[in-house]
């Protein structure tokens, strides 16, 4: 019984992921691949199947297959995800009125750009 209701939870959270990775992906201020990367680890533990179907996608497959194979992010990918970072932080934190609001978010995007660019980059 317990392992049903396990392997249901990482299934939903899996399916929450994949959602909320594939809005980000119309959505500038939401990142994808963190929440897409997020999503094929809670299927990896909830359902082969669908752990499968999301290593194979044509959209996200390379992106799962570079990081599951050595924590890597293509080029390509830091690029794009730099770059709608740096867009959506400098578009916010030119409509926020709270200077510590601001350096919060400064703060937070060098946080992430370092994480971004520390890793291994795909072939």
């Amino acid at each position: 019984m317990f392992k049903r209701l396990k392997r249901f939870s990482w299934l939903c959270l899996g399916h929450c992921f994949l959602v909320i990775g594939i809005i980000g992906a119309f959505l500038p201020v939401l990142p994808t691949v963190p929440f897409i990367l997020l999503a094929s680890a809670c299927y990896a533990k909830g359902s082969e199947r669908f752990h499968q179907k999301l290593r194979n996608s044509r959209w996200f497959g390379k992106i799962i297959q570079a990081w599951e194979a050595g924590r890597a992010i293509s080029l390509r990918t830091k690029f794009i995800a730099v770059g709608s970072l740096l867009m959506s932080v400098f578009f916010t934190v030119i409509f926020l009125s709270s200077l510590w609001l601001k350096i919060g978010m400064i703060v937070i995007a060098i946080g992430v750009i370092w994480f971004i660019w520390t890793r291994t980059t795909a072939k």
